[in-house]
């Protein structure tokens, strides 16, 4: 399993190369790795319960955008989390990890597929700053209100089962 921590620093590293300046691949290649820190969070959340025969088939059950649109339904101010019997209000940890998930996706795509921007290191800082912070809100709504990490587990696995399940 990769971990999320570690791609943070990995990530950190790329901005601080020997002597001098990022060039802008590092600064897009850490900015792409500021969203895969909290995406394989959330893929370490979706394969925690199973055993370890399933466990590394399950961290490939998260998709990108199915992950992304989950987090869109609990980012609203106020939010319930649909997935969860009753009116069940978000916890803010949670949502604070939903928020981030949005933005350092959104920036991902940027830094990987828009070459028409230039992207400064002070951005790409500003999202290993916040990738570190979901990661923290993550471990927090785990142990505050681990059904409604769990719900978001469940909304995030990927739609088609063929795009799993790779012999």
């Amino acid at each position: 399993m990769i971990d999320p921590t570690e791609l943070v620093a990995v990530a950190r590293n790329m901005l601080e190369p020997p002597g001098g300046n990022p060039s802008e691949a590092a600064v897009r290649r850490s900015m792409s790795t500021s969203y895969y820190a909290l995406f394989w969070a959330l893929n370490a959340e979706v394969a925690a319960p199973f055993q370890s025969r399933v466990h590394a088939a399950a961290h490939r059950l998260a998709e990108h955008g199915v992950a992304v649109d989950a987090c869109r339904r609990l980012a609203r101010p106020h939010s319930t989390v649909p997935w969860l019997t009753g009116s069940v209000v978000c916890d803010s940890a949670l949502r604070s990890f939903a928020l981030a998930f949005i933005q350092l996706q959104q920036d991902r795509l940027r830094a990987d597929y828009d070459t028409s921007q230039v992207l400064i290191e002070s951005e790409a800082r500003a999202n290993l700053d916040r990738a570190e912070s979901a990661l923290d809100a993550l471990r927090d709504a785990r142990r505050r209100v681990p059904e409604q990490v769990q719900a978001l587990c469940v909304a995030s696995i990927a739609r088609s089962p063929s795009r799993v399940i790779h012999s």
